[in-house]
């Protein structure tokens, strides 16, 4: 199935699918990192196709809607991102459009380019799930073994009219009688909503705007991975940005699976409907403590590390320089990463053998689980 990656500096004003609270700038760089794969296979394949076929409107200021022909690469590589390589081919392809330089002649050229993309697709997933997912991912150094990435959605829900006159909705799948595959698969009191809009604009294009995906537990404790969007029964290979998603939610209550949302062209018709396809769904046990929690005097941080890491009442020199009273200072020292275990320097120091935390030797599996969950609950 080809894939499409939605660059993290694509939709920057807009849609933020990275934030500082979710990640360390070591992951953001990762991030980053991987988005220069897709912009270095522009360069070599797109930008030359572009730049000869469409140079007259497709440019800053220019006529067209979108100035993905422009030369400067930036300005170009963010355009054809938006606008997304499967509407620029057709319209490429489209003798209607801007003849002659538009027609099947490019045929032959943009199958060739499709194919380098998806080839190009491909490393960048590789690379956000070695980097950390993007969005409630983590690095893989042994200390939590990371889930399964799907490369595609294994569970798919009943289909929801998506009423393309509401220029905004909220649409809510009843996970447990709302899952159409496997049919047998239902979870009590759990929900699952998104956010839609469809938007028009200035030109006359259309597109959907999906956000804010949150999922609500039931009696049980969830465990959520990778969400992608089948609209008229046909999946949106062009919106990517929720496959990273790795979110456990408590029993009874309801997380964000990811911030931001995601933006893609498309014929808007009244008879739409909208189904979502999920990798992995399933219960667990998760019961995560508040930050206020473990550091109160009985809680694993107040009871075991509070003593020598606090920096509150004007103690200006806590053990280390590391502060951990309050959850801005423990964050702010880049000492967690909510979400994310493994890139979280408090969560490894709990379990290294050769330099523990605390020093007196590494606490009870149970007491450091409550520190892992609190982190893989966003370290709220």
């Amino acid at each position: 199935m080809v894939k499409y990656f939605i660059a993290a500096v694509v939709l920057v004003t807009l849609f933020q699918n990275c934030s500082a609270t979710h990640e360390s700038s070591s992951t953001l760089s990762s991030f980053q990192a991987c988005n220069l794969i897709l912009k270095d296979e522009f360069v070599k394949g797109y930008q030359k196709f572009l730049q000869t076929n469409c140079n007259s409107c497709h440019v800053s200021n220019g006529s067209g809607n979108g100035a993905f022909a422009d030369s400067s690469v930036d300005t170009a590589f963010d355009a054809f991102i938006f606008r997304g390589y499967e509407l620029v081919g057709a319209r490429a392809l489209d003798p209607n459009h801007q003849p002659p330089f538009t027609g099947s002649q490019h045929q032959s050229a943009l199958s060739e380019l499709e194919g380098t993309w998806s080839s190009a697709q491909a490393q960048v997933d590789v690379c956000v799930a070695n980097s950390g997912g993007g969005i409630g991912g983590g690095i893989d150094d042994g200390l939590v073994p990371e889930d399964p990435t799907p490369t595609q959605g294994n569970i798919t829900t009943f289909i929801k009219a998506l009423e393309a006159d509401k220029d905004e909705k909220t649409l809510s799948w009843n996970l447990e009688n709302e899952i159409a595959d496997p049919s047998d698969l239902s979870f009590p009191g759990a929900t699952l909503e998104i956010d839609v809009r469809a938007i028009t604009s200035s030109t006359g294009d259309k597109s959907y705007v999906i956000s804010n995906p949150r999922l609500t537990a039931g009696s049980e404790a969830l465990h959520i991975t990778f969400i992608e969007f089948s609209i008229n029964n046909k999946v949106v290979t062009n919106a990517t940005s929720y496959h990273t998603v790795n979110r456990r939610v408590p029993a009874g209550e309801t997380r964000d699976l990811g911030v931001g949302g995601t933006i893609f062209s498309y014929n808007i018709r009244a008879t739409d409907v909208l189904a979502l396809k999920i990798g992995r769904l399933e219960t667990i046990e998760f019961d995560p403590p508040t930050f206020d929690e473990l550091i109160a005097p009985t809680g694993v941080l107040g009871a075991n590390c509070l003593s020598c890491h606090d920096g509150s009442n004007g103690n200006s020199t806590p053990q280390g320089g590391f502060d951990i009273s309050s959850r801005d200072a423990i964050i702010s020292q880049l000492m967690v990463s909510p979400y994310s275990p493994n890139n979280s320097e408090i969560y490894k120091r709990m379990n290294d053998l050769q330099r523990p935390m605390p020093q007196g030797g590494l606490l009870p599996v149970d007491q450091v689980d409550q520190v892992l969950w609190w982190i893989q609950d966003g370290a709220r």
